[in-house]
């Protein structure tokens, strides 16, 4: 039988996490050159369902026709902990 800690306090995910809302993309063609992770709503290889370029994703759009938003606003830094908003919800990969 493992130890039992005793010492876990509720906490609240602001004071630990920098909450950022993500970007819904249509998942676009890959030339399969990329090295960029596409998180989607998998429960397999930790949510990673393709890898894109940089000009890939700069490209794309949440409707799949022409760029509707900064890239900025598309790529997270690494070693996010990521919740998808469909398919596998509720599971978080880092």
């Amino acid at each position: 039988m493992g130890i039992v800690s005793k010492s876990w306090k509720f906490f609240e995910f602001e004071k630990i996490f920098i909450i950022k809302k993500g970007f819904y993309n249509k998942k676009p063609e890959s030339s399969g050159l990329g090295t960029i992770p596409f998180i989607g709503a998998s429960d397999k290889n930790h949510g990673i369902t393709e890898y894109y370029t940089y000009d890939e994703i700069d490209a794309s759009s949440k409707t799949g026709i022409g760029n509707n938003s900064p890239i900025k606003d598309k790529l997270f830094k690494p070693h996010a902990v990521c919740v998808t908003n469909n398919g596998s919800v509720g599971y978080a990969w880092m």
